[in-house]
C-alpha cells in the first residue's frame, strides 16, 4: 500500500473509533463553554471558545475554534479546534485535529494528533505510540513506544522509548534528544543530528514513495491540513448558520434528485454567466461580486452536502429526529472522516466529492429560493 494512504488510512480510522452506540448523557453548547464543575459521564460539547476546568469521568468529545482542557480526563479525548490546549492528565487516548495541538500534560495510552503545529511540550508523556502530521511536529516530551511522524519540519528534543520513524522535508535531533530504538527516516537531505543527541537503535534510512519524487502531489501533511481546515470550517458554519444548513438537510432528504438536478445546472450555468459579464465593461463588477458568492456557495453547499451525509448516517442509527447541535456536530466530523477513507479509492472517490458538492449547491440554491419567496409573501 502506498506510504502516504496507509498514513491517511491511520488518522481517519483514529477519528472513526467514536463509540456511536453510546447514549448521548451530556450536550453542552454555546459561544463560550465553561466546565467548572466535575462531569460524571461523557460530555459532548460545542464552540466557539471552550475550557474545561473540572474532572470529566468519561470521554471528551469536544469541537471549536479554541479548546483549553486542563482537568483530568479519564477516558478518551477526542477534539477538533482551530487551538488545541491539553494541559490535563487524559488516562486514555487522544485523538486531535487542528491548526495547533499542544500538549503539557500527560496522556495515558496512545495520541493520534494532525495540524499545522503539533507540539509535544517538555514535561508531556504520551503512555503508549504516537502518531502526528503536520507542518511542524515538536517532540519535546516523552513517548512511551513508537512515534511515527509526517511533516515538513520535524523537531525531537525529548525522549522515544521504542522506533522513531520520520517523513518530513527537514529532520534535526536536538541535544538531549534520546532515542532507545532505532531512527528509520525518509527525506530528500539527511536529519541533522546534535552531538548531544542518543540514539540507541541503529540510523536507517528508507527511500520516499514514487509519488513524492516524481509528481506535483499535494503533501500528505497538506491533505491533512486541508481536511481539519474543512472540519473547523463546518462547526463554524453550522454554529453561525444553524436554520440555514438545518434546512438544507430537510430538502436534501425529501426532494434528493431535484437538488441533484440543479445542483448541476447551478455548477454549470454560473461560471458562463461570469464569462459573459466580464466580456462587457459595466457587467465586470457584477461578475467579479457573483464570482466571489459562487465561491463562497461552493464552500458552504460542500459543508451543508456532508452534514447531510452525517444527517443520514443519524438516521440510521436510529437518532436523526432528536438530535442537538452537539451529536449534529459530531455526526459531521465522522462523515467527513468517512467521506476522507473514501478520496482514497480511485475514480470512486472523486465521484463521491463530486455528489456531495452537486446535491449541497442544489439544496443550497432551493433553500436560498424558498427562504426568498417567504420573504416576499
Amino acid at each position: 500500500m502506498n506510504p502516504r494512504n496507509h498514513t491517511l488510512i491511520c488518522f481517519f480510522a483514529a477519528v472513526l473509533t467514536l463509540i456511536w452506540g453510546t447514549a448521548l448523557r451530556a450536550q453542552v453548547m454555546g459561544e463560550t463553554v465553561l466546565i467548572r464543575a466535575p462531569v460524571e459521564h461523557d460530555l459532548y460539547t460545542a464552540g466557539r471558545h471552550i475550557e474545561i476546568l473540572a474532572e470529566v469521568d468519561g470521554d471528551l468529545v469536544a469541537a471549536g475554534q479554541v479548546i483549553n482542557v486542563t482537568d483530568t480526563v479519564l477516558g478518551d479525548v477526542i477534539a477538533a479546534a482551530e487551538i488545541i490546549n491539553l494541559r490535563a492528565n487524559v488516562l486514555d487516548d487522544v485523538r486531535a485535529a487542528g491548526r495547533q495541538v499542544i500538549v503539557i500534560g500527560e496522556v495515558g495510552d496512545h495520541m493520534v494528533a494532525a495540524g499545522e503545529n503539533v507540539t509535544l511540550e517538555s514535561g508531556s508523556r504520551i503512555g503508549s505510540w504516537a502518531w502526528l502530521a503536520g507542518e511542524s511536529v515538536r517532540v519535546s516530551g516523552q513517548i512511551g513506544q513508537e512515534l511515527k511522524a509526517a511533516a515538513r519540519h520535524v523537531i525531537i528534543s525529548g525522549e522515544v522509548i521504542g522506533d522513531v520513524e520520520l517523513m518530513a522535508e527537514q529532520i534535526e535531533i536536538l541535544d538531549g534528544a534520546h532515542l532507545h530504538g532505532d531512527l528509520i527516516w525518509r527525506s530528500e537531505q539527511p536529519p541533522l543530528i546534535s552531538d548531544g543527541a542518543t540514539i540507541g537503535g541503529r540510523i536507517i534510512e528508507r527511500p520516499l514513495p514514487e509519488h513524492m519524487e516524481d509528481d506535483d502531489t499535494v503533501p500528505l501533511a497538506a491533505f491533512i491540513f486541508f481536511a481539519v481546515s474543512l472540519m473547523i470550517t463546518g462547526v463554524v458554519i453550522y454554529l453561525l448558520l444553524p436554520q440555514v444548513t438545518d434546512q438544507t438537510m430537510v430538502i436534501l432528504r425529501s426532494q434528493p434528485w431535484l437538488c441533484l438536478g440543479l445542483g448541476v445546472l447551478v455548477l454549470i450555468t454560473t461560471p458562463l454567466v461570469v464569462i459573459l459579464l466580464f466580456v462587457t465593461t459595466i457587467g465586470s463588477l457584477l461578475a467579479l461580486v457573483l464570482l466571489a458568492c459562487y465561491l463562497v456557495m461552493i464552500l458552504v453547499a460542500v459543508v451543508t452536502g456532508i452534514f447531510s451525509v452525517g444527517d443520514l448516517g443519524l438516521r440510521l442509527a436510529g437518532k436523526g429526529d432528536n438530535a442537538g447541535k452537539g451529536l449534529r456536530i459530531l455526526s459531521f466530523l465522522i462523515a467527513i472522516t468517512l467521506l476522507g477513507l473514501l478520496q482514497l479509492i480511485p475514480i470512486v472517490g472523486g465521484v463521491i466529492k463530486l455528489a456531495v458538492v452537486l446535491f449541497g449547491l442544489g439544496g443550497l440554491a432551493l433553500t436560498a429560493y424558498r427562504g426568498s419567496q417567504q420573504e416576499m409573501a
